[in-house]
C-alpha cells in the first residue's frame, strides 16, 4: 500500500508564521504567573524570533553567489 502525501500550499511565509506564533506566546507569558510554563512561552518566543532572523539572513541577497 502506497503510503499518500498531504500536500499543501502554506499562505503565509514560514517568517510571518514564526513572527505570529512569537507574538501568541508572548501574550500568553504575560498572563501566566512567574514559573515554568511562563518560562516555556519566554523561551519558545525568543526560539521563533531567532530562527525568523535566521530565514531573513538566509534569504537575504547578500548571501547570493556572484555571477
Amino acid at each position: 500500500m502506497i503510503k499518500r502525501r498531504y500536500r499543501h500550499k502554506q499562505s503565509l511565509t514560514l517568517e510571518q508564521r514564526l513572527e505570529a506564533d512569537t507574538k501568541l506566546a508572548r501574550e500568553a507569558a504575560h498572563k501566566l504567573p512567574p514559573g515554568p510554563e511562563r518560562e516555556a512561552l519566554v523561551k519558545r518566543a525568543l526560539r521563533n524570533n531567532a530562527a525568523a532572523g535566521m530565514c531573513g539572513l538566509l534569504a537575504s541577497h547578500s548571501l547570493r553567489v556572484p555571477t
